[in-house]
């Protein structure tokens, strides 16, 4: 079979897989109990039909019973080995996607058919001679190679599996009497090679069909009518893809007419009537189908699908957008009430636009913010059901956020008499709801940036007086029952859109700029005084810390935010390859430090990126001074120093917030350093230079650990000794920085601190060297007078370096 692309790769699904092995072993179970039946009425016959006819009746009986057996066995033979197909496309799949999503992480290009390019050294090493250069393209392009490898092997296996699946079910299926006669061939990965939506539909046809949804009273007929034309008009992987990347997608005008019309016809009643019976239907067909009616309705939302005809100025005809939903629908998403009660003496929901429920709710029989509840359930299940590669339209997911915050203030504030009747299962719709509406809405990153910034986008007005506070403290502030995986949503997408990968490319620059205005409004939201307290104990959940709530939500956090420590810290821009992100004070910056460290892992990722910044902007100073020794990077130290501060304020601050002892605490330093020395990923790395810095990672562990883990009473060095001692760490550190570069000349450092090899021992064994009593401050002073009598007789300005770390440090911990 033809090897799998790279999208394939990334977008083939094996549910359709395992749900066709469930509905043969569901058709086995019902097959084997209705014909056990049969065939025993049959053979209990015998009482009261005697003679030849009844003798004949009993033998075809069971005949027909042991034909059926063959049938019960292939089918369950059909399902285990569908099962065992998918399992293994499902692995294969996992490989090819870690195999491309590593070499895309280190900036290589990987084209459709697993072939890999490496990026131009030229491009990454500015001002750099043409022959570290050639040295440098020579060694991208070995890693590229090695890459290309492994990706073209991994697909290649992929391809084995799917045709292995499809092999083995038609040899289960072989004992059936019409076997090998099927022009079919087996193929169930859902790989939607042939474009779905190529097929003409019309607006006519989309108003019979949502006329016939709205009437509810569909028969086998219609509903075989109107799955096929939804499926039609499905979008196919690669289509989906560009709308990921924020690009369009386009569909024949007549689809996008059909559509339009379709959910108008159908109106919000008749959509969620069906969507419910095919729910509650439950076999793979109606689900399928259920799932197709959602993913129109996402689709007709979206301003970025648009059609393939043009007019006289090149714009195309029809597209997507929230205006094509159904009134009723914008109306169930888009409105959120007051709730104010006057009783409890409460001002209502933060970010409400109307003090009652839409017109149709209003005097509803039993309880009308009841009827709303269920609504919202059974809309956002719908979208839930959606395919989850399809995303909501800006404005629909800007609509759908907004509504999830809404839902979950509800629920935080339940005892404001706003309908939460406990005997009807309410408070857990309602959370449903929540989820499912963030989830949903968050798919769409332009719809996130504009409720994250509060400022317009290119489909999004934000009305005048949005506060963004109003809407995501209600959902940091509230307990998610996933642990805060929906919220995280929100704001995943900013660590793949940080860094700019191509600064000559504009729609890569601004991808990066939204990536950045998000973050830092993020930050911001984070870091506020007000919030901080809130967030650091929930008023919701026994004064409880956001991380301890809502674990995986922090732990987006860090990894949203890890790109930006260089510039949290003041690294000045030309150092960064981030854009977008303002400015933090002192204050601010330790408290958003603080509240990412309330989750052990979330701390330990973003702490870990803290300490290889550090590192890095040390060894950035060495390349500096090398390069041009008047013209050094001393304003690096002054960051390097701030991130020192913010580490070791975060952890005192969390900890004093739980009472956390100081051993504890550096115990979760220590877990921070070590992720940093594995990683070997950098907050600055992708920026030109960050090439000469990365062999300073191996080395942190003699030296940079001393200084920042430190011991329990003195995480960061506070007194004169200790700061003298800090001093000598750096100094040596900056001198293996030096080794790593290949940059020292021969030294007058004794032998004794250097090891079997040559090289320079780690600060810890160095100390121990040429130091008989063994005194650890003796060891530092002598290493540090070494190591800076060194750097002086090479003309190396390594004391005005520290001193700008120190300033740095001091400023913050003041």
């Amino acid at each position: 079979m033809p090897v799998p692309t790279k999208t394939q790769a990334k977008t083939w699904r094996v549910d359709p897989l395992y749900a066709q092995a469930l509905e043969w072993e569901t058709a086995s179970t019902s097959v084997e109990t209705a014909t056990k039946s049969v065939v025993r009425d049959y053979a209990g016959s015998t009482g009261y039909w005697s003679g030849t006819l009844g003798d004949t009746a009993r033998d075809d009986a069971a005949a027909l019973g042991t034909e059926i057996q063959r049938l019960l066995d292939v089918l369950d033979a059909g399902a285990e080995t569908a099962r065992a197909g998918a399992d293994d496309i499902a692995r294969a799949q996992q490989v090819a996607v870690s195999a491309i999503d590593a070499a895309e992480s280190r900036t290589f290009t990987v084209a459709e058919d697993g072939a890999v390019a490496a990026p131009d050294a030229a491009m990454l090493m500015p001002g750099a001679s043409s022959e570290d250069v050639v040295t440098a393209q020579a060694s991208l392009n070995a890693e590229a190679d090695a890459h290309e490898l492994k990706i073209r092997a991994a697909l290649a296996n992929l391809g084995t599996a799917e045709e292995n699946a499809s092999k083995a079910i038609k040899t289960a299926f072989t004992d059936l009497p019409s076997a090998g006669h099927s022009k079919t061939e087996f193929s169930f990965v859902d790989r939607k090679t042939e474009k779905p939506n190529d097929a003409e539909l019309s607006a006519e046809q989309g108003e019979e069909d949502g006329h016939t949804v709205a009437d509810g009273k569909l028969s086998d007929e219609e509903i075989e009518r109107v799955a096929n034309n939804l499926a039609r008009a499905g979008l196919t992987p690669e289509q989906l893809a560009a709308l990921e990347r924020g690009e369009q997608a386009t569909l024949p005008a007549s689809t996008l007419a059909y559509l339009d019309k379709f959910y108008n016809e159908a109106g919000r009643d008749g959509l969620l009537e069906v969507s419910e019976k095919l729910r509650k239907d439950g076999s793979p067909d109606a689900l399928k189908f259920r799932e197709n009616l959602a993913n129109g309705l996402l689709t007709v939302s979206n301003e970025n699908v648009v059609s393939k005809e043009r007019n006289s100025s090149g714009s195309p005809v029809a597209r997507g957008s929230w205006d094509k939903l159904d009134p009723e629908i914008r109306e169930l998403v888009s409105t959120r009430p007051n709730f104010d009660n006057e009783v409890f003496g409460y001002n209502g929901a933060p970010d409400a636009n109307t003090r009652d429920l839409p017109d149709d709710y209003r005097g509803f029989p039993e309880n009308e913010t009841g009827a709303w509840y269920e609504d919202m359930g059974r809309f956002s299940d719908l979208l839930s059901s959606s395919n989850p590669d399809y995303q909501p339209g800006a404005k629909f997911g800007f609509e759908l956020e907004r509504q999830g915050a809404h839902q979950a203030w509800i629920l935080d504030n339940k005892d404001l008499d706003i309908g939460l009747d406990p005997q009807r299962g309410w408070h857990n719709l309602v959370e449903h709801n929540a989820e499912r509406l963030v989830d949903v809405g968050s798919r769409n990153h332009e719809a996130s940036q504009a409720l994250l910034t509060g400022t317009d986008t290119a489909n999004i007005d934000v009305e005048k007086g949005f506060q963004r506070d109003k809407v995501f403290m209600p959902l940091f502030n509230h307990e998610w029952a996933d642990e805060g995986a929906a919220l995280r949503g929100v704001y995943d997408w900013i660590p793949d859109d940080a860094k700019v990968e191509n600064a000559t490319d504009p729609s890569d620059v601004a991808r990066a700029e939204n990536a950045g205005k998000s973050a830092y409004a993020l930050s911001q939201i984070l870091a506020d005084s007000e919030n901080y307290s809130s967030l650091m104990n929930m008023p919701h959940s026994g004064n409880e810390s956001l991380g301890y709530v809502n674990p995986i939500a922090v732990q987006g956090l860090s990894d949203a935010l890890s790109p930006y420590i260089g510039n949290i810290a003041g690294v000045a821009p030309e150092h960064l390859a981030t854009r977008g992100f303002g400015v933090l004070d002192n204050d601010a910056a330790s408290r958003l430090f603080t509240v990412i460290d309330t989750d052990p892992e979330a701390a330990k990722k973003f702490n870990g990126d803290g300490y290889a910044t550090i590192a890095e902007l040390e060894a950035r100073f060495a390349t500096s001074v090398l390069a041009n020794p008047q013209d050094a990077a001393f304003e690096l130290g002054n960051p390097a120093g701030r991130i020192q501060g913010y580490i070791e304020e975060g952890y005192a601050a969390e900890a004093a917030d739980r009472g956390a002892d100081a051993e504890s605490q550096k115990e979760a330093r220590q877990k921070a350093f070590d992720f940093a020395v594995e990683s070997g990923e950098t907050a600055l790395s992708a920026v030109p230079g960050s090439d000469y810095a990365e062999p300073l990672i191996g080395l942190l562990t003699g030296s940079l650990e001393d200084t920042i883990v430190g011991d329990a009473d003195h995480a960061v060095p506070r007194d004169e000794v200790a700061a003298n001692q800090a001093d000598a760490i750096q100094t040596y550190n900056i001198l293996r920085a030096l080794e790593a570069q290949q940059q020292l000349v021969p030294s007058p450092l004794p032998d004794a601190y250097r090891g079997p090899d040559g090289s320079l021992l780690p600060y810890d064994e160095a100390i121990q060297a040429n130091n008989p009593l063994g005194d650890p401050r003796t060891g530092s002073d002598q290493v540090g007078a070494a190591a800076l009598n060194y750097l002086r007789s090479q003309n190396f300005p390594t004391i005005e370096f520290l001193a700008s770390i120190r300033a740095g440090r001091d400023d913050v911990l003041r």
